[in-house]
């Protein structure tokens, strides 16, 4: 992945993965269970992104277990991460896992994206699989900063919802590669236009 990795990095990956795995026991938080495919499919899915971010700021709206923003909270050390999730159980579960990875740059908003007024705007707003593309410039589109991206992660080429972007939007779409998984992927990059 062409990727500065360190060993303190890859431990926190690993920690993090073995947080999800006990505590998917109760709260349900991944359907996928296996290490091999929690690394795959949570991890190395999060990361692929990583070249395609502008500088500075990201907020991660849905982040569920805390994808794809403490994977990039980790290989970023230096910028600020804010998870946005709506669901309760979820917020603990991700504020445990910043108290034990002692991840200083990333914060927890409990919200719906639509619901969060701050004067900070940040440069990256990703998600994954939070929402048809259209509906995700509604509810994330007001914490873009001016020069900043909307990034939304998806599967397969999204020919149907590309065609139902506001015409206040341009977009450009990556092909990602991701070690271990034979599956599409995709990021749409969108922006503001001037």
């Amino acid at each position: 992945m062409s990727l500065p990795f360190t060993e303190e990095m890859i431990e926190a990956f690993f920690a993090h993965l073995a947080l999800l795995q006990k505590w998917n026991r109760v709260y349900n938080l991944t359907a996928v269970r296996s290490l091999p495919e929690m690394i795959a499919k949570h991890v190395l899915d999060s990361l692929s992104v990583a070249h395609h971010l502008q500088a500075g700021s990201i907020a991660d709206v849905g982040t569920g277990g805390g994808f794809p923003g403490i994977p990039l909270a980790i290989l970023f050390p230096t910028r600020q991460v804010t998870l946005i999730e709506v669901n309760q159980k979820r917020v603990i579960f991700l504020k445990q896992v910043i108290h034990a990875l002692k991840l200083y740059n990333v914060d927890v908003l409990q919200s719906a994206a639509k619901g969060v007024h701050t004067q900070h705007l940040y440069q990256n707003v990703i998600s994954r699989a939070f929402s048809e593309i259209a509906l995700f410039i509604e509810e994330a589109g007001h914490l873009v900063d001016k020069q900043g991206a909307l990034l939304a992660m998806k599967g397969q080429f999204p020919e149907a919802e590309l065609q139902n972007i506001p015409a206040a939007w341009e977009y450009k779409v990556e092909t990602l590669a991701v070690p271990g998984l034979q599956e599409a992927r995709h990021l749409v990059i969108l922006s503001k236009k001037n």
